[in-house]
């Protein structure tokens, strides 16, 4: 998507405006971090946010969500929307190789 250094710069200003690990926030509190990406990216941040949505439910990462529905929930980002949201992550089993 970004390539190794566009994520790093990226995770490097998302964590400084956020004051902690971006992958935990998103874990706990996936509105802040939308919020976050926004602020950073402002109308760039759909278009990341659909890609980084797309390859979460593609891998299993996320499962009973579209993106476009995953950010329709982001865009809302009310308590019940964020509690949808996190009862969609999910660990996928190992794949066997």
């Amino acid at each position: 998507m970004l390539g190794s250094n566009g994520l790093r710069a990226l995770k490097y200003h998302l964590e400084r405006k956020l004051g902690e690990n971006i992958y935990d926030v998103f874990y706990d509190n996936p509105c802040r971090f939308y919020r976050g990406l926004k602020g950073f990216l402002g109308f760039g941040a759909e278009p990341l946010m659909r890609l980084i949505a797309r390859r979460l439910v593609e891998e299993g990462y996320i499962q009973g969500l579209t993106p476009q529905k995953l950010l329709e929930l982001l865009n809302n980002c009310d308590e019940s929307s964020e509690a949808v949201i996190k009862s969609s992550f999910k660990i996928p089993s190992r794949r066997k190789l």
